[in-house]
């Protein structure tokens, strides 16, 4: 296998689902190719403000070229967003409202079209944002798509009809993901590949030290993921404090607390944590619950079921939904009955929950291994670093 260059285009850089799920990669293809990260030097999504300095370091084998953003996000993009779902904005009003919604970085704009002639491959990552919409398009014939896409308003949005036509490859995170894409947009005729990450063995951590820790007694349904409405996270705290049994539960919010929920009975809420206080709180979990109707993969999903946790996962989300399905690992609910109906299910049968937490290791061991992600990532690497010149050709429509 040769040794390729390669650059991922990323909004941000080591945070978040999306955001880490693009450091494993690159750093695991550091170990074989020449890995570059060109991204903004936002951290918040929120403000996109320039949080690191902008030039060049190397992290864990991996060169990243940092670019500040020129503006923080408008407080009207969700405004613009309707005008531009309307169907009368021109494409002027569509690449205003990428640029309100943010990050906006010119500068990482002209060096994905100074340098990308020196990558063979350009994997874009997350199809939401101006980095990879406007980005990929700069660079389609070395251009592999990873668009983490699921069902939600700014999809439909003309601009990214361009962005699901132009890439040389797209990889997908789950078939879920895959079916709508192509549902939605058509391009059958794109290869594309299924291949999301592998997971690194959970540590040897105590539950019993996190319980101790926040005072903890009873049942613990666990969340994991930034504290926001978007993720469904403002129903959760609404409907787990009116529960009946709320008593008996305490709901531990682990991650950014954008909303920031006040704690108070049945609600734990703990803002960012270290790694090993994240593992420790899905061992103490009785139940992992996942709110959010958008996810197009979610890795704490299935770190809880590395370690043995039955889920809760919202309805609404297909993928999700696939997860339960496949794996028997847990139940999914719409709406607020549906959740208490399904947590009353879990919290009275342990020997289910048992079964059901074995399912879901069984499932993330067997799907989830970086043997099988590393060889699609260089099997996508030399595909496009040999094929750049080549017409593309039709592929079967099915989710092999």
């Amino acid at each position: 296998m040769s040794r390729r260059r390669v650059a991922f285009v990323i909004h941000r850089y080591g945070r978040g689902g999306a955001e880490y799920l693009c450091q494993v990669a690159a750093e695991r293809l550091a170990q074989r190719h020449d890995v570059t990260v060109l991204t903004t030097c936002a951290i918040d999504h929120e403000t996109w403000a320039n949080a690191l300095p902008a030039g060049e370091s190397v992290e864990n084998g991996v060169r990243i070229r940092r670019f500040p953003t020129k503006h923080a996000r408008s407080p009207d993009f969700n405004a613009m967003l309707g005008h531009v779902l309307s169907g009368h904005a021109t494409v002027a009003d569509e690449r205003a409202w990428l640029r309100a919604q943010g990050p906006h970085s010119p500068e990482l704009l002209d060096e994905i079209a100074r340098t990308k002639d020196t990558f063979d491959t350009m994997f874009f990552v997350t199809y939401l944002y101006e980095p990879t919409a406007i980005g990929l398009q700069l660079a389609p014939e070395r251009a592999v798509l990873i668009p983490t896409a699921h069902d939600e308003p700014p999809i439909r949005a003309s601009v990214f009809r361009e962005l699901f036509r132009a890439p040389r490859h797209i990889m997908f995170l789950t078939p879920a993901e895959r079916r709508f894409v192509h549902q939605l947009f058509g391009n059958h005729d794109i290869p594309s590949t299924i291949a999301s990450m592998g997971l690194e063995p959970v540590p040897d951590v105590s539950g019993d030290e996190f319980r101790a820790r926040h005072g903890i007694a009873g049942h613990l349904l666990v969340y994991l993921g930034r504290v926001e409405g978007a993720k469904g996270c403002e129903e959760l705290v609404e409907w787990m404090r009116a529960y009946p049994r709320s008593g008996e539960v305490t709901l531990a919010l682990v991650g950014q607390n954008v909303m920031r929920t006040r704690s108070a009975p049945p609600i734990l809420p703990l803002g960012i944590v270290s790694d090993r206080e994240k593992h420790e709180s899905l061992r103490a979990a009785t139940v992992f619950i996942m709110p959010s109707a958008y996810e197009s993969l979610s890795i704490a999903t299935l770190e809880a079921w590395q370690h043995g946790v039955p889920v809760l996962v919202n309805q609404g989300s297909e993928v999700l939904v696939d997860h339960v399905r496949a794996s028997k690992g847990g139940l999914y609910f719409r709406g607020k009955v549906d959740l208490a109906a399904a947590l009353d299910t879990l919290l009275d049968d342990p020997s289910l929950r048992h079964r059901m937490g074995l399912n879901g290791q069984r499932y993330v061991a067997a799907n989830y291994t970086w043997e099988r992600v590393d060889a699609a990532y260089d099997r996508v690497i030399e595909e496009v670093a040999a094929g750049r010149q080549r017409p593309r050709s039709p592929v079967p429509r099915g989710e092999g």
